[in-house]
């Protein structure tokens, strides 16, 4: 008996359709390994199988995932970008929120003022409206017990 190699990568005509021209191969066979220097790029769109693309130019791929990521296939928005190991997306994931968590630090630093000192009739109503000559306000609190005011509101 012959010994068998590997079997070809079946073609996919769906995805073969939405793709630039240019060599490539589209499969939802498993993935084949490859050498270290091609650049494989994911189609997340059919469930518990997902194909894989593989260009031979890191150019051609990068193309495909501008042009493509985002479009409609067969009635589902499909995402398109670079495969990744788990811990490679589970740093970049852990970078980005980093990043959005120090955004949102210094969009809202010194926004947020607190007031003490506050009479005991001052509620919310009048707090905004003595602090509303000065920009728009997002919220005015007294904080407030037992009807009657604390003395310090946000």
């Amino acid at each position: 008996m012959a010994a068998r190699g590997p079997a070809a990568p079946s073609r996919n005509p769906e995805i073969e359709a939405f793709l630039p021209p240019g060599p490539s191969t589209a499969s939802l066979a498993p993935p084949v390994p490859r050498p270290l220097s091609t650049r494989r790029f994911r189609l997340n769109f059919v469930p518990l199988r997902s194909p894989f693309v593989s260009f031979e130019r890191h150019e051609d791929a990068q193309k495909a995932v501008d042009e493509m990521n985002g479009k409609e296939l067969n009635g589902k928005q499909i995402y398109v970008g670079r495969a990744q190991k788990k811990v490679e997306q589970q740093t970049e994931l852990k970078r980005k929120f980093e990043q959005m968590k120090q955004d949102r630090i210094t969009r809202y630093q010194g926004v947020n003022l607190y007031v003490k000192n506050l009479d005991d009739g001052i509620d919310d109503e009048r707090l905004r409206k003595e602090f509303s000559p000065f920009g728009t306000i997002t919220s005015a609190k007294v904080m407030m017990e037992g009807g009657r005011s604390k003395g310090f509101g946000f």
